[in-house]
């Protein structure tokens, strides 16, 4: 990062009120920032990483007492990831904040770039319009410049003057905010819109200390049904609880780290949500399953009561991950440290609002059922803010703009997938042809992903592992497509030949790129599926993590079989999951909770068991550095 200024620590925080600068690059990013109700903005660089960023923000300029006003930047989760790079290029999940103001391509104000064709310019929005129902104005004329100085180190004696050639700046403007990283040019500084600090943060934790060890095994599926209930019935349907506002539901987020389970499953709550969160709760479950089915055992109530808890809370955003121990004291962690993984694999899809306010209690029946067969889930909470935040000049797809969340992936489980997808795509009409709304998440995208089958959106595409890479893209739906929509990869593309026309900037799963599996079949001599280790093809083997989980996925069988009921199948096979799964993961008999913190890191551990395309995802814990 040091190829290149980093604006944010290097004091680039402006508030526009009091700006001194009228012209230029700051006085378009304020005139923006006011006509969206802000305050301030700060300026950061192309190489410059949220570690800087956010200590910018959150200690260097909220703890000097001579700032009377105090800030939040919705960005990235992790310290090491890039504040201008591939993480805004690709949409911009910010885990702790999104849901109340949008996500990360929502909170630029102003561009400076490199394009394909060396032209260093910059460029925003002059025009807009209210628009009735949403956070932000509408983008209505975007206009730029071209540096015609642009070797001067001295950024002084840039001159920003109009461009020679025709540059069409809206298409810039739409292309860069979520049509992938690096395919348009180099982003060398964004101007960040900042909120007003929206409080301390609290960590919210779900832990149901007995799972593993119960044996009433209808008492764990209950507890996790009412669990899920609510949980999405304070996300996503706040109406129909006690007094619970919007406000205090979209202040409740989670990066990644709310599980289908309550199993270390996580929040972060501004706005003392967190407290009402956990009261809501408490009532909840007296009225819900658990209580009309236990409400006379006081002493398992109030175990059910504690599930959720305040684990820890924060002056802001920047001290949830900062790291307390030298070498790196004072900077912001990384959520799981430098991370080796398979290249083959599927990262998060997304699912729409409307699956969740219409059919919630068919959608936590089938969460319940993936747990029968040992299927966990990560979420990203989206929904809240983020449908009413755009500009509606982005190139997000249509369906990840209105998700309620992102998940992992269930397309390693055919039969699962298909389950959950008929039930998202349940109101849509897909034999009239309709164009493909991009279900995966480009933010966590892996070289394998493309979209289901063409001919039924409820199958997935075999994988590398089952399918040449040639069939799949005839049979599939496109990757591209799988990310962006199908209207948005046309219009894409038609900007990317006119941006790019020599095809200088080709990034791998962007606009215009091609598969790495293109001619490089993977496939073992008894056409069982391979696995890729250290970039060679080997045999699976079985090991105890996968001879447990067959184990457990036995019982679950045998549970679902005997017990009456959706709930009641649910509730025996997820105990019995959990404690094969969890056993499995340590290796002994020991608390897998305690035996998943990582003390270097201070930071989630997911634990990936692979057993013939049966994937168990874990968040088992979190802990942080004070």
């Amino acid at each position: 990062s040091t190829n290149y200024p980093q604006y944010g620590m290097d004091g680039s925080l402006t508030e526009c009120e009091d700006s001194k600068t009228a012209d230029g690059a700051a006085g378009a990013a304020c005139d923006l920032a006011i006509a969206r109700g802000k305050k301030a903005y700060i300026r950061v660089g192309g190489g410059e990483l949220f570690d800087t960023a956010y200590r910018a923000v959150f200690f260097d300029w909220n703890e000097d007492e001579a700032n009377e006003n105090k800030y939040h930047f919705v960005g990235g989760y992790c310290g090491t990831v890039s504040a201008a790079g591939g993480w805004m290029h690709s949409g911009g999940l910010s885990g702790a904040s999104m849901r109340l103001h949008g996500i990360g391509i929502d909170q630029v104000l102003h561009v400076e770039m490199v394009t394909p064709r060396g032209e260093h310019v910059r460029f925003g929005p002059t025009e807009w319009e209210d628009q009735e129902g949403y956070q932000y104005p509408r983008t209505t004329e975007v206009m730029g410049y071209c540096n015609a100085r642009p070797h001067e180190a001295d950024e002084s004696l840039w001159e920003w003057t109009e461009c020679e050639g025709e540059i069409d700046f809206a298409d810039l403007w739409y292309a860069v905010r979520g049509g992938g990283g690096g395919t348009f040019g180099i982003v060398t500084s964004l101007y960040y819109q900042l909120h007003d600090l929206p409080g301390s943060v609290q960590i919210l934790t779900a832990i149901d200390e007995q799972l593993a060890t119960r044996t009433d095994l209808i008492r764990t599926g209950t507890i996790m049904y009412d669990y899920l209930k609510f949980a999405f019935t304070f996300l996503y349907l706040p109406q129909n609880l006690n007094n619970v506002t919007e406000v205090e539901s979209r202040s409740c987020n989670a990066p990644g780290t709310f599980s289908s389970a309550p199993i270390g499953s996580t929040l972060c709550c501004h706005n003392s949500a967190g407290d009402k969160f956990i009261k809501e709760w408490k009532a909840y479950v007296k009225d819900g399953e658990t209580g009309t089915a236990y409400g006379d055992d006081a002493e398992f109530m109030s175990h059910v009561e504690g599930i959720w808890s305040i684990a820890g809370e924060f002056p802001s955003q920047g001290y949830v991950t900062l790291r307390g121990e030298e070498p790196h004291k004072g900077r912001l962690n990384d959520d799981g440290g430098v991370q080796l993984a398979s290249y083959i694999g599927y990262g998060f899809d997304h699912v729409p609002l409307h699956t969740v306010t219409n059919y919630l209690d068919e959608l936590v029946d089938i969460m319940i059922q993936e747990a029968t067969v040992g299927v966990l889930s990560g979420f990203y909470l989206m929904g809240g803010a983020v449908p009413e935040s755009t500009d509606q000049m982005n190139s997000l797809g249509p369906l990840r703009r209105d998700a309620a969340f992102a998940r992992t992936s269930l397309a390693t489980t055919p039969e699962l997938y298909k389950t959950f997808y008929d039930l998202v795509w349940r109101d849509m009409d897909l034999t009239a042809g309709p164009d493909f709304p991009g279900i995966n998440c480009h933010n966590h995208a892996s070289n394998e992903n493309m979209g289901p089958l063409k001919e039924d959106w409820s199958i997935p595409c075999p994988g590398i592992l089952e399918m040449s890479q040639e069939e799949r893209e005839e049979k599939c739906v496109s990757q591209a497509e799988s990310f962006w929509g199908t209207a948005n990869v046309a219009k894409l593309e038609e900007i990317k030949r006119v941006v790019d026309p020599d095809e200088l900037f080709i990034c791998n799963a962007g606009i215009g790129a091609s598969s790495p599996y293109i001619g490089h079949g993977v496939e073992d001599g008894e056409g069982e599926p391979a696995t890729v280790v250290n970039g060679e093809v080997s045999q699976q083997t079985t090991t105890a993590a996968t001879t447990a989980v067959t184990e457990t996925m036995a019982k679950a069988t045998e549970a679902a079989t005997t017990a009456a009921g959706t709930t009641t199948a649910a509730s025996e096979a997820t105990a019995a999951t959990t404690e094969a799964t969890t056993s499995s993961s340590n290796g002994k008999g020991s608390d897998p909770v305690d035996d998943a913190k990582d003390e270097n890191t201070g930071s989630p551990a997911s634990i990936y068991f692979y057993s013939k395309g049966v994937t168990i995802s874990l968040i088992l814990a979190m802990s942080f550095v004070f």
